[in-house]
């Protein structure tokens, strides 16, 4: 008969030096492979972003690309390569237009007729002048003259401004509405528009 306690392995001991030594080495160990972990899930997010920044197309209306297109001059912009037509005459090798002739309306964004506002058209116009007096009474009604233009602009469809006349159509459009305005103010017209920008979104 078996003696109590035979052909059982001895108990360890509670404070088994092997074992309090494994315990840190273990932690240790988890420990390097989140941190680990957490490098490689930080590296990969940081050279994701990069690279879809780097990829994607610059936004046509950030402040970088309008001055980049400022300083080069935009379409037609008086002095440059200019379009040909009436644009060409007056932005590039026709000649320049007087500046004291002229009167810049700035940036106007509207939507486009029938898009239900998913497109957006930006013109920057400028007005010719019959006579240079003209200048300082043009400035006076820009909030109006901005408003008829924008009208003008937002009543025109996709298929009109891309058209190979879209632009003509619209610099038309905007001489009429703008000469009615004046007729009700004062004597002298709008003999042409051209545009520094023109672009369809």
């Amino acid at each position: 008969m078996a003696k109590e306690g035979e052909g059982k392995p001895p108990a360890a001991p509670e404070d088994d030096p092997r074992k309090a030594a494994a315990a840190p080495a273990a932690a240790s160990g988890m420990m390097m492979m989140i941190a680990i972990g957490v490098g490689l899930i930080v590296v990969s997010a940081a050279v994701t972003f990069l690279t879809v920044k780097m990829t994607m197309p610059k936004d046509p209306f950030s402040e970088e690309m309008l001055a980049l297109e400022h300083k080069t001059g935009g379409e037609g912009k008086t002095g440059g390569e200019g379009k040909e037509g009436k644009e060409g005459k007056k932005g590039g090798e026709g000649g320049e237009v007087d500046a004291g002739l002229t009167y810049d309306l700035k940036e106007i964004y509207v939507n486009i007729a029938e898009t239900k506002g998913t497109r957006i058209l930006k013109i920057v116009p400028f007005l010719v002048l019959s006579e240079e007096r003209l200048a300082e009474e043009v400035k006076s009604l820009d909030p109006m003259l901005r408003d008829r233009v924008s009208y003008a602009a937002s009543s025109m469809t996709i298929d009109q401004l891309e058209g190979p006349n879209g632009r003509e159509a619209l610099k038309r459009e905007i001489m009429t509405v703008v000469n009615a305005a004046l007729k009700e103010k004062m004597n002298g017209s709008v003999v042409d528009v051209y545009f520094n920008d023109f672009l369809i979104q």
